[in-house]
């Protein structure tokens, strides 16, 4: 895989994720904004630690294993904001 592919599938992914939390948002304004919004800014921090650790690698050690470790830490990363953005979801849909 390249950097380039790699970093793609980050943008992409992120940002699809985003659009999910404005997406709910927009469908349910004054609930959990704060929640949904924290959840938005974290996952840009970690969007762009991925992109730190891509571009900054030690070429000296194992650069299959380094971007291996990042294509997961991106899958569990974002399984988590997922759950977290589910968890709102639950909760919003069970309260009035």
């Amino acid at each position: 895989m390249s950097l380039r592919v790699l970093k793609k599938d980050i943008e992409f992914l992120v940002n699809d994720f985003i659009e999910d939390c404005v997406l709910y948002l927009e469908l349910h304004p004054g609930k959990h904004d704060e929640e949904v919004r924290r959840i938005i800014f974290e996952t840009i921090d970690f969007a762009n630690d991925l992109f730190y650790r891509v571009n900054h690698f030690d070429k000296k050690s194992n650069v299959k294993e380094h971007f291996k470790a990042i294509k997961d830490d991106l899958q569990k990363g974002l399984d988590a904001f997922c759950d977290r953005l589910s968890g709102v979801l639950l909760v919003s849909c069970v309260l009035p």
